[in-house]
């Protein structure tokens, strides 16, 4: 038994251990001498104990022995999955009966293919063909399923309805010696839910004959871990119960534990050919022990990868007998491959002598199919996501990235491998957050999307995106645990959009200003004027002079213009000429203006060259006009501007006030925060203005 790929032990009636092979110890985390003559009790949790303690009277009682799943936790603290044979072993010249145990290893095997297993249990079970009867208990509203080969089986009236209300009629049926393993089983299997795989006795309804039922199925529990779903197939497996049981009598102990075995096993002599198989191997392969013996295995398996195994099987015994592992391909009886996960050891006896080889495989193929569609399906994804533009990135509830696309890894400026596991709530803005929170709360089973505008910090800055979220699978609580968002760059849509807005807003704000502008060119020229031809004249010379300063500020973008160049287009109607050969000379530093200050300035010199034009230097043909300016912006008074004329008919104050001499007066002086002021001498009208000018 040491040379058994799994756990080896043998206890005596009392549940005392009497021997444990080196496999046993480690898993058991006990050395031989500190196993010998302890119980499961002084080893195990209680739980772990009663259910092995259990197990070891049912093998004691059936005589014929059990096959069964154990669960053990190892030293290392993590949880393994064993197949199990118990059975009874006589020692008639000691007057006494043992108990060995054998047990493989089959916890990758569950995990891997523990979701695909149930899926296709459920289907294979009810559809098999053959005699395999089945039955299914909705345990919440106690209704029962019986196939009419499940009413065969049992030997119950074939016009029995096959639907009715639950009862444990089917215990009765039970043998009396099994019944109550049985009845445990099934209040274990319940509570435990999943799959289950139990042979027991029955005794016919109709005959009483007793017969072995194989009993396999899975039960479903609901999100609250209680049952809800009984679904099982059963099978008579009378005839391979009596074979088995005339195979123990007549076969060593190992070839009895072997044989008792789901999964093929055989033994090797020291040169390497095959020596005995058991059934599951002849079942395999569909050839009786006798067809199997020699090297006759090497044409079941697959031409491609019998190199490999060929190279790595020699490898070891070169290396004086290793114990080896592969996964390889064989050819099943009906034709199809399947990958076997093979484990071959030495058996070497206590004088250190080989003997060959004991192996054991065990068939992942829907593990390996499984894990080969997961690598398809994900490299499918990823070269979809990897050839977008639009930045991928899935993430947990909690934040946690699990896969960024190279897009988003660019705009990142990280690698896609750094970012796996970082918190996608540091890229974005805090100012952003509790928005992005409450719409990615909001994703339930009945709506798992929404669309998102946000910004997102990036190695250029903050840029607006627009994101795609779905999340892609929820809690039984309907909350989503993960998700993923694909995003588009909107950052010059959104700074158009605000741009538009903003020009809106100027829009309508120079709009306003400009229609108060004319209300009030309209209000005093309609005050000041005598007549309606002399309110049209000014009122459309007014209008002619806003619109001039208009032209100059869209020039500029409405950003403002220079005082000069305000000054020489109001005064150009007039003879106005840059190079001082006019009438009008104008000499003075470049002084910015805001538009607001350029319109107010270009109305007040339309004002005072109209009234030049009529009354002052203008209305001649001899009178002059100097117009000068200081700016300083680090004096008190920063701005200073003369108009001074010269050579024109002696002038004297006006004797009212009209539109011109408010906008001087009273509407400059607030512009330029200063003061203005206008003298009258028999020389010629002096106008002179002080303040601080709102620059551009």
């Amino acid at each position: 038994m040491e040379n058994l790929p799994g756990l080896a032990w043998i206890k005596d009636a009392g549940g005392r251990y009497l021997y444990a092979n080196a496999a046993a110890q480690a898993a058991f985390g006990k050395s031989g001498a500190e196993l010998y003559g302890r119980t499961d009790g002084e080893i195990f949790p209680p739980e772990t104990a009663r259910l092995f303690s259990a197990n070891d009277r049912a093998a004691l009682t059936s005589r014929s022995g059990i096959q069964t799943t154990e669960t053990l936790k190892h030293p290392d603290g993590t949880l393994h999955y064993s197949l199990v044979t118990k059975f009874a072993i006589e020692e008639p010249e000691r007057q006494r009966t043992l108990v060995g145990g054998i047990a493989i290893d089959v916890t990758e095997q569950r995990r891997a293919e523990a979701s695909l297993r149930e899926r296709d249990m459920r289907i294979s079970l009810v559809q098999s063909a053959g005699r395999i009867g089945s039955f299914d208990l909705d345990v919440k509203s106690g209704r029962i399923y019986r196939s009419p080969e499940y009413l065969a089986l049992q030997g119950l009236p074939p016009d029995l309805s096959p639907e009715g209300a639950y009862s444990d009629q089917w215990l009765q049926r039970v043998h009396p010696d099994d019944r109550d393993s049985v009845s445990t089983w099934f209040k274990e299997d319940m509570a435990r839910g999943g799959v289950f795989d139990r042979e027991y006795r029955i005794v016919r309804a109709d005959t009483g004959e007793t017969r072995w039922i194989h009993n396999r199925g899975v039960i479903d529990q609901d999100s609250e871990g209680k049952p809800e779903r009984l679904l099982s197939a059963q099978s008579d497996i009378t005839e391979r119960k009596a074979a088995e049981h005339a195979l123990r009598e007549s076969e060593a102990r190992f070839r009895e534990a072997a044989n008792s075995a789901p999964a093929p096993v055989w033994m090797t002599g020291s040169d390497g050919r095959v020596e005995f198989v058991n059934q599951a191997l002849e079942e395999f392969a569909g050839i009786k022990a006798e067809g199997l013996m020699g090297n006759v295995w090497f044409s079941f398996v697959h031409p491609d990868d019998l190199p490999a195994v060929i190279e790595q099987r020699s490898a070891a015994w070169a290396a004086k007998y290793l114990p080896y592992s592969l996964q390889t391909r064989f050819k099943r009886v009906d034709g199809e491959w399947r990958w076997l996960e093979v484990n071959s050891k030495p058996r070497i006896d206590s004088a250190g002598n080989f003997h060959g080889y004991v192996g054991l495989a065990v068939d992942r193929t829907d593990a390996v199919r499984a894990e080969a569609a997961l690598r398809e399906s994900e490299a499918r994804y990823r070269a979809v996501v990897e050839s977008q533009a639009e930045l991928v990135c899935r993430f947990r509830a909690d934040g946690t990235i699990l896969f960024a696309n190279g897009a988003y890894a660019r705009a990142s400026g990280a690698a896609a491998e750094a970012l796996i596991g970082q918190n996608l709530w540091k890229f974005v803005p805090e100012k952003d957050r509790a928005n992005v929170r409450a719409r990615l709360d909001g994703l339930t089973p009945q709506n798992p999307e929404t669309r998102i505008e946000n910004r997102v910090a990036m190695i250029g800055g903050e840029r607006w995106f627009l994101w795609t979220n779905r999340a892609l699978a929820f809690d039984s609580s309907g909350k989503w645990l993960e998700a993923q968002s694909t995003g588009i760059d909107i950052t010059e849509r959104r700074l158009a959009e605000e741009h538009r807005r903003l020009l809106l807003d100027e829009l309508n704000h120079r709009v306003k200003n400009t229609l108060m502008t004319v209300q009030a060119i309209a209000n005093l020229s309609l005050s000041s004027s005598h007549s309606l031809e002399e309110l049209r004249e000014r009122f459309a010379s007014r209008l002619l002079a806003l619109s001039r300063v208009h032209n100059l500020l869209t020039e500029e973008n409405w950003m403002g213009a220079d005082l000069g160049t305000v000054l020489a287009q109001g005064l150009h109607p007039y003879g106005f000429l840059r190079d001082g050969s006019g009438r009008i000379r104008a000499n003075g530093p470049q002084v910015p203006l805001s538009a607001k200050a350029a319109q107010t300035f270009a109305m007040a010199f339309h004002e005072l060259a109209t009234n030049a034009g009529k009354y002052g230097a203008l209305s001649n043909d001899a009178g002059l006009i100097d117009v000068s300016w200081s700016y300083d912006e680090s004096a008190a008074t920063p701005f200073s501007l003369t108009w001074r004329e010269s050579g024109g008919p002696p002038v004297r104050p006006p004797s009212r006030t009209g539109f011109g001499s408010m906008m001087i007066k009273e509407i400059l002086p607030a512009e330029i925060d200063g003061k203005v002021s206008i003298d009258y001498p028999d020389t010629g009208l002096i106008c002179t203005m002080t303040g601080v000018v709102a620059g551009k």
